[in-house]
């Protein structure tokens, strides 16, 4: 089965890029499609948009103005509608999909504070019935906090669904050997892993909040950054 995976960027390592060269060579954000653009290229085996989730939404609200429905199901009128375009949009549905969104004010992982832990977590609880599962990038420096705060305000007895926190120590358009590569692909890859076994009726996925690094899946209470190299 197809599922559509929301990719938040909220800034950090991962999405800067290099300016500048020697002595002046430093870091700075990197433009939110450039990072789009080098991910699609490097997860072909994946189905990406290239709308951002606005336009998605925007366009299912037009149809809500031509229903009747109460004000009561409107909301959930409108998240179905947005999981239908996705899927619709997505086309191949051999192949999973991921929709890339980028936060309108990235975070600092360094100065991150419970604040920016809402921020986040407020994105994933109001898009939990249009997404399968969302990895969330994120820098490194406050990544284990982030996780733990993300298991907390986001219980699985409130979603039901996988969230895989991630990072790099390497920017993604510095280095293509670089982790950021690696720990993206790795994320996609537990977001949408699905166990099918024949002693149960239904196939099972990961449910909670985890953080990926180093080929490492990891529970979200459970992380430690033990290196900065």
């Amino acid at each position: 089965m197809q599922k559509v995976v929301l990719v938040i960027d909220t800034g950090g390592t991962f999405s800067m890029e290099s300016v500048g060269s020697g002595r002046d060579q430093m870091l700075k954000v990197a433009k939110s499609e450039v990072v789009r653009e080098k991910l699609q290229c490097l997860s072909k085996q994946y189905v990406s948009l290239s709308d951002p989730l606005e336009t998605f939404s925007d366009h299912c609200r037009e149809d809500l103005q031509e229903s009747s429905l109460n004000t009561s199901n409107q909301q959930q009128f409108v998240r179905g509608r947005v999981s239908d375009r996705l899927r619709s949009a997505a086309g191949d549905e051999s192949k999973h999909c991921w929709l890339y969104h980028p936060l309108e004010t990235r975070i600092d992982s360094s100065a991150a504070t419970p604040e920016e832990w809402r921020t986040i977590a407020k994105v994933i609880f109001e898009n939990r019935d249009i997404f399968d599962a969302f990895v969330v990038i994120h820098g490194t420096d406050t990544l284990m906090y982030v996780s733990a705060g993300l298991s907390f305000l986001l219980p699985q007895s409130h979603l039901h669904k996988p969230v895989i926190v991630t990072g790099a120590q390497v920017p993604l358009l510095v280095l293509d050997a670089g982790d950021a590569a690696n720990n993206f692909l790795g994320s996609l890859n537990f977001a949408t892993w699905t166990s099918d076994t024949s002693e149960v009726s239904s196939s099972h996925s990961l449910k909670g909040v985890y953080a990926y690094f180093n080929t490492k899946l990891m529970r979200g209470t459970a992380v430690v950054k033990v290196d900065s190299q």
